[in-house]
């Protein structure tokens, strides 16, 4: 019997002890702990409580508040450091994009920047002297300019003929406005102009320097680039040079002295209309094989109004047998070609107030 009361009152001992104990906390620990070294043999890797030859001490348990300490200053370190990185990547960024800023300008301030690039003015004066020793009747020289005939012997004057200013637009590098006001000598006899049945007006027309249009036309290039051998060709529409006269002209080159004979005789230097011109190469050759000028026109021209409901038809074509570096070089055959008629157009019925009986 007492070994069994003995083995009772040792359970409820035991029982005693479990009942009043409490669960260990994180916090219950020590702040500090001392800290337990071992040490590890490099060669085999084994792990011993004591030093010796060949033995790296390795130390476990340090001060929780220090290790924590040193992970926190590690942490605030690196983000220090990758702020500081980033702030100075963003200046660098910054300062890479004002530069770019500064130099790439948007379209319109570029465009408005080389606006005046985009005109050209020129000036063209036909002036002179002459000294007429011997007068007599002879042949028009210009249509502003007639010398006296018989018995004014050592006539003389200082005459200016025509004076162009010669004004491009050029908005675009396909786009051309051309604006030529020409300034010439008004010859004619002053005469009353008779308006009405009872009325009359004294005319002006007495030699004075007036102002007309001579050009003024638009003018596209590219239109026919898509075609090799047209590329370069131009399209034109306005007062302008037909496909003859002009070429005449220049191959002339004393237009300030007389007149071309087709420009004398029928057609004038400048036409109202559509025209077409361009070189014609071949092979992507640079040299020009020929060239071609084909157009629409009033019957009238720059100093007299259109007066009929046709038009005329002008086509010219040079053909280059060895090819052309530039106008005029070298052999050239050139045909021109001119198509049209006239019916001036008609008053129409005018209407008047019939007296009362």
């Amino acid at each position: 019997m007492e070994g069994r009361w003995k083995v009772v009152l040792a359970a409820l001992g035991c029982f005693a002890l479990l009942a009043g104990a409490q669960p260990l906390r994180a916090q219950d620990f020590p702040a500090s702990s001392k800290p337990t070294t071992l040490w590890v043999d490099d060669k085999s890797g084994q792990v011993f409580v004591r030093p010796g030859k060949g033995r790296v001490p390795m130390t476990f348990g340090a001060d929780a508040a220090e290790i924590e300490r040193q992970v926190e200053e590690k942490t605030h370190d690196r983000v220090r450091a990758a702020i500081a990185e980033t702030q100075a990547q963003e200046r660098a960024d910054n300062a890479a994009t004002q530069k770019q800023l500064e130099t790439i300008k948007p379209a319109w301030t570029s465009y408005m920047t080389n606006f005046q690039n985009k005109f050209r003015i020129g000036a063209l004066a036909y002036m002179d002297y002459g000294l007429y020793t011997h007068t007599a009747f002879g042949p028009q020289l210009m249509e502003n300019v007639n010398p006296p005939g018989p018995y004014n012997n050592m006539f003389n004057a200082f005459d200016i003929t025509r004076v162009y200013l010669n004004t491009y637009f050029t908005p675009t590098e396909n786009w051309t406005f051309r604006f030529t006001p020409e300034l010439y000598r008004a010859n004619g006899t002053a005469t009353a102009d008779k308006t009405g049945a009872n009325t009359g007006f004294g005319s002006n027309l007495d030699g004075d320097l007036n102002v007309r249009m001579k050009y003024a036309y638009i003018q596209y290039k590219g239109l026919l680039d898509d075609v090799p051998f047209l590329k370069g060709g131009n399209t034109t529409f306005g007062a302008q040079g037909n496909p003859f006269i002009p070429w005449e002209e220049d191959l002339y080159q004393y237009r300030y002295t007389s007149l071309v004979p087709w420009n004398y005789i029928s057609l004038s230097s400048s036409q109202i209309g559509l025209q077409f011109d361009g070189p014609i190469k071949f092979a992507g050759s640079e040299l020009t094989w020929a060239d071609y000028g084909v157009g629409v026109y009033d019957n009238g021209n720059f100093h007299s109004q259109e007066q009929s409901d046709t038009k005329q038809v002008m086509v010219k074509g040079t053909v280059y047998p060895m090819g052309s570096s530039y106008r005029f070089q070298g052999l050239g055959l050139t045909g021109f070609w001119n198509y049209g008629y006239g019916n001036g157009s008609r008053p129409c019925c005018t209407m008047r107030p019939r007296s009362g009986t």
